[in-house]
């Protein structure tokens, strides 16, 4: 049997924001409990909410611009990639 999965939407994310705002902002947040950082891409935020990638990255940009969330950016293996979260997300080498 699979493992329910699902996304947990305060009332409070709702205000200001689009649903699909909304949707991104609460998937980032259920990944970064405890001060972790988002690094999962777009492309799985995009398959998880059914929308377009575009949609996803415009659902971000806004989040960023407003001030919800954070961007940075991280480099493994000499490959830059962009992370999200609620709080500091200073850049960083693993």
């Amino acid at each position: 049997m699979e493992e329910e999965t699902f996304i947990k939407v305060y009332d409070w994310v709702m205000q200001g924001n689009t649903a699909t705002e909304a949707l991104c902002y609460s998937l980032i947040l259920s990944c970064c409990d405890g001060g972790e950082k988002y690094s999962g891409g777009i492309g799985y935020i995009a398959k998880r909410l059914n929308i377009s990638k575009k949609t996803a990255a415009s659902a971000l940009n806004k989040l960023v611009e407003k001030g919800l969330l954070k961007k940075g950016y991280i480099e493994k293996d000499k490959v830059t990639y962009c992370v999200f979260g609620i709080d500091d997300v200073s850049a960083e080498t693993e």
